[in-house]
């Protein structure tokens, strides 16, 4: 079960854009593009909300099974910390 809050550093900016978002780091000099759904993730992330509610939100928005959600979005939570765009608290 993923239950971790993955908190993303404040330095890092958020754009939101049509086809998702993108995670702009100026400390790193990267950017980070990332899908509808991640897109989910993210605004979601930055407003506070438990991954619990976060992965309620891909199943209310999104046509997948539960397991492949959580899935998903451990897998997204993983890339984020490797590209050092978010902390797990």
């Amino acid at each position: 079960m993923v239950n971790a809050l993955c908190r993303i550093h404040q330095h890092i900016k958020w754009v939101s854009t049509p086809d998702g978002g993108v995670l702009l780091d100026p400390y790193q000099g990267i950017y980070f593009s990332v899908n509808p759904v991640g897109a989910t993730i993210v605004e979601d992330l930055l407003s506070g909300i438990p991954s619990d509610q976060i992965i309620g939100h891909i199943l209310e928005r999104y046509p997948v099974e539960e397991g492949r959600a959580r899935d998903d979005y451990a897998n997204f939570i993983t890339l984020l910390k490797t590209k050092q765009l978010c902390e797990v608290v």
